[in-house]
């Protein structure tokens, strides 16, 4: 048996990131776009680790 998650935004809800954004005058559309690319920064990192 294999099971997926699909973690953009299943399990970690932006809507509390909505007023950072905002304080930050950065449109809150942008937040989806961010968040992909921390996730590709932070596998990019993970795969190149020596660790």
């Amino acid at each position: 048996m294999v099971v997926v998650f699909d973690v953009d935004e299943t399990l970690s809800d932006m809507g509390p990131l909505a007023d950072a954004f905002t304080r930050a005058e950065v449109p809150v559309s942008r937040a989806r776009l961010w968040f992909t690319e921390v996730l590709r920064d932070g596998f990019a990192l993970t795969a190149a680790s020596r660790n």
